[in-house]
């Protein structure tokens, strides 16, 4: 089965490619020396309280999330190319609380994809149907409906393999052929069935790692078996490492699954070997760690509770140096790597810059620090000159002097 190639030099997915880095290495115009230039370009939204999920980038554009429906942003202007409602868009638009959940965006080749899964218990009638959604496609360039891909929540992408949230079942693989139509979880492709709450997953080459509560578990794709769990109907994970505390965000990997890196609210950093679960090392940050980390050019970037950032050896563990933001809200949400540049967001809307190599001692100013106004609602993204940061009611977008 051929995967399907995304777009180069953009950020198509939820932490910018499949193994959730947070860094896009093709950034070429921020840099240390401009980001203090840094300027507010535009925002997009009608504020509120609803947040603003994390954008994606394509070569057609910047595809934001709205409350009621998807919208593809100019870069350089923040103007509408176009828009679309989602489904389900009465119970997106002020329908009861709690039904409905949104993926996306995600980008594969020339289309957008947006997943949603709708929990219709209060929905009114004699026989409401429990769970039903329907993930929406788009194409990037003109927002044409180009087919229903899946019902349920996309967890993650990778080449030709989709996890998909279908009431607690994951569908492998996936893209090529959900593209013709619906699947289902009974349907006749591999799905890991796995107890209790999906959680976040990231895709390997050919393992999921799977993030519930204080455990990692790992599936490998071609070794599903229906063994585990109390009515022996669950996928049986690979390897299971159970960490000092609650894991926040999602596993980070190295070289598409060799090594898998993650922080822990009691502020310890581990990386595990990606075949077998064994830890190649443990670290402790000082404080609690407030998000996933980022990985840039061997180097773990770790967001913490206190708003500051510590970097951490992604080959031997040893903290090398901290950055701070300025505010003492906490991150919760992964740092984004780009052009020699770390950018944090704390919880409270502000926004800071480090130089990504650090300054030379072991603790850092950051280079730019800016409040963006309302509080942080997901990721920065960071691509082609411009830094997106998602906020609760807008999106806004920043860029240095002359770009």
């Amino acid at each position: 089965m051929a995967a399907l190639s995304l777009l180069s030099g953009c950020w198509t997915m939820p932490g910018h490619d499949p193994d959730r880095s947070g860094y896009n290495p093709d950034e070429r115009v921020i840099s240390p020396a401009n980001v203090a230039t840094m300027t507010k370009a535009w925002s997009y939204g009608g504020g509120g309280t609803n947040p603003m999920s994390s954008p994606v980038v394509s070569s057609a554009g910047v595809h934001a999330i709205a409350p009621c429906g998807i919208a593809t942003l100019d870069p350089a202007t923040g103007g509408t190319r176009w828009a679309r409602a989602l489904t389900d868009v009465e119970y997106l638009c002020g329908g009861p609380a709690g039904t409905t959940s949104l993926s996306g965006p995600y980008v594969v080749g020339s289309t957008v994809l947006v997943g949603i899964s709708t929990n219709y218990q209060t929905r009114p009638g004699p026989a409401p149907i429990l769970w039903q959604g329907g993930t929406s496609a788009f194409d990037v360039r003109t927002g044409a409906v180009t087919t229903t891909w899946v019902d349920g929540v996309i967890r993650a992408l990778r080449g030709d393999h989709a996890a998909v949230d279908l009431a607690h079942t994951i569908q492998l693989p996936g893209i090529p052929p959900v593209l013709s139509g619906h699947v289902q979880a009974s349907g006749t492709d591999p799905a890991l069935n796995i107890s209790g709450s999906v959680g976040s997953s990231t895709l390997g080459t050919d393992t999921l790692f799977r993030v519930a509560a204080t455990d990692v578990q790992a599936y490998v794709y071609d070794e599903v078996t229906d063994t585990c769990g109390s009515s022996g109907v669950n996928t049986c994970p690979t390897w299971t490492f159970t960490a000092d505390s609650a894991i926040v965000g999602r596993v980070v990997l190295g070289g598409g699954g060799e090594t898998a890196y993650f922080s822990t609210l009691a502020g310890t950093v581990y990386a595990l070997d990606g075949a077998t679960g064994a830890v190649r090392w443990s670290t402790s940050i000082g404080p609690s760690s407030g998000g996933g980390p980022a990985l840039a050019e061997g180097v773990l970037y770790v967001p913490t509770r206190t708003g500051g950032v510590v970097t951490v050896d992604a080959a031997t563990g040893a903290v090398r140096w901290s950055g701070s933001t300025g505010s003492t809200s906490p991150i919760l949400t992964q740092p984004t790597v780009g052009g020699g540049v770390v950018f944090v967001a704390a919880s409270d809307g502000t926004v800071a810059a480090l130089d990504a190599s650090g300054c030379g001692a072991t603790s850092c100013d950051p280079l730019w620090t800016t409040n963006a106004g309302a509080p942080v609602s997901g990721s920065p993204v960071v691509d082609d000159g411009r830094l997106y940061v998602p906020l609760q009611g807008y999106l806004v977008a920043y860029r240095p002097a002359a770009s």
